[in-house]
C-alpha cells in the first residue's frame, strides 16, 4: 500500500465499549465505537478524513480550507476546528438560506472564526463558490477545496485506517459494523479496509441522505471514489457492487428531518445508556439497526458494533429543538 502523510491527533484512536442495557433488551450484543469523542470541535467522523486532507492542503501551500454542506453541516464545523488548530482560514459554503439566528453548529462555526457563505435556492453553488475563491485568491490566499463530507479518494483513507483500528481493538470478532451513510466516505473507507482484512465483519451503511429511490445515484457517487482510492494507494481490492450492504429507507421522511421513530430511538439510547445521538445521522442509523434486529435480519445472538460518527451539536439547531418540543411539554417528557 502507498500511504500518504497523515496528521496525528492525540484522541483520534477512540474507545469501544458495550451497550449493556440495550444488549439485554435486544438479545444482541451491542458495542459502540465512540468517534464522537475524538477531541476536536465536539468530535465526529470527519476528523479521520481531515487528518489526510489537511496535510495535503499544507503540502500545497494552502492558507484557506474551503468546503461545503447544509446549513447545519457537521463536516463544516469540524473543518473549521481543524483549520483553527492549524492556523489556517476556513470558509464554509452553506446550501440554504441564512437563518435569523445562529444555533447548533453555526454557533461553533463562529467560535472557530469560519467565514460562512449562504447559497439560496435561486443561486448557483458553482458560481458562488467560484466568486468566493476568486476573492480569496485576489487577496493573495491559496485555497484548498474539500468536497462534501471530505469524501474523496484521499479522505476515505481515514476510515480505511479505522477498519484496521477496530480489528486491533476487538477482543472477539463482530458480525456487523453499522453506521450512518451520508456522503459515502466513511462507508467507502470501511468497505476497503474490511476487504483488505479479508472481511472480518459485514459493513452496513444506513442511508440518511438520499431518497430511497435514488440508490443508483448513491452507487454512482461511491464507485468512482472507491476505484480511485484503490488504484491510487495500491490497495488491491476487488470492488463489487454486489458486496455493498446499504439500506436506503433509513432516511425516513428525508435528510435532516427528525421523524418520530428517530426521536424515540434517540431518547431510548439516552435513557438506557446515557449516550447522545442526533436526529440527522446517528439516530436514524441506530433506529435502522434496531429495526433489523426486530425483523431478524440481524439475528438474535449476533455481535454488532455501532459506529458513533458524532453530530450532537445538531440537536441544538432550531428545527430539531422545535420538533422535540412536544416530547418535553408540561415539564415532563414523552
Amino acid at each position: 500500500m502507498k500511504r500518504p502523510r497523515q496528521k496525528t491527533y492525540p484522541l483520534m484512536r477512540t474507545p469501544i465499549h458495550t451497550l449493556t442495557n440495550l444488549s439485554r433488551e435486544t438479545g444482541v450484543e451491542l458495542l459502540i465505537k465512540r468517534d464522537d469523542l475524538n477531541g476536536f470541535g465536539f468530535g465526529g467522523n470527519k476528523l479521520r478524513k481531515l487528518a489526510y486532507l489537511v496535510e495535503e492542503a499544507k503540502d500545497k501551500g494552502a492558507t484557506v480550507l474551503l468546503t461545503y454542506g447544509g446549513v447545519q453541516t457537521n463536516h463544516g464545523r469540524m473543518t473549521a476546528a481543524v483549520a483553527a488548530s492549524e492556523g489556517l482560514k476556513c470558509c464554509i459554503v452553506l446550501m440554504g438560506e441564512e437563518p435569523e439566528e445562529r444555533t447548533g453548529n453555526l454557533v461553533l462555526d463562529g467560535m472557530f472564526d469560519a467565514q460562512l457563505v449562504y447559497v439560496g435556492a435561486d443561486e448557483s453553488l458553482e458560481q458562488v463558490t467560484r466568486e468566493v475563491m476568486d476573492r480569496y485568491e485576489a487577496s493573495g490566499e491559496q485555497v484548498y477545496e474539500i468536497p462534501l463530507g471530505g469524501s474523496n479518494s484521499l479522505g476515505v483513507l481515514g476510515y480505511f485506517d479505522a477498519a484496521l483500528e477496530i480489528q486491533e481493538q476487538l477482543q472477539r470478532p463482530v458480525d456487523y459494523l453499522v453506521h450512518a451513510y451520508g456522503s459515502g466516505g466513511t462507508y467507502g473507507g470501511l468497505y476497503l479496509g474490511s476487504r483488505v482484512l479479508s472481511n472480518p465483519f459485514e459493513v452496513m451503511g444506513m442511508n440518511v441522505l438520499y431518497p430511497p429511490s435514488e440508490r443508483q445515484k448513491l452507487i454512482d457517487s461511491l464507485m468512482p471514489v472507491l476505484r480511485e482510492a484503490n488504484e491510487r494507494f495500491e490497495l488491491g481490492v476487488q470492488i463489487r457492487e454486489s458486496d455493498f450492504n446499504i439500506t436506503m429507507d433509513t432516511v425516513m421522511e428525508g435528510y435532516n428531518l427528525p421523524d418520530k421513530r428517530t426521536q424515540s430511538t434517540v431518547l431510548r439510547v439516552a435513557r438506557k445508556e446515557g449516550i447522545v445521538l442526533d436526529y440527522c445521522y446517528t439516530g436514524k442509523a441506530f433506529s435502522g439497526m434496531l429495526q433489523k434486529i426486530e425483523t431478524g435480519e440481524i439475528p438474535k445472538g449476533s455481535r454488532v458494533l455501532f459506529l458513533h460518527t458524532g453530530g450532537s451539536p445538531g440537536i441544538f439547531s432550531e428545527g430539531h429543538l422545535e420538533a422535540m418540543k412536544p416530547r418535553f411539554s408540561g415539564g415532563g417528557s414523552k
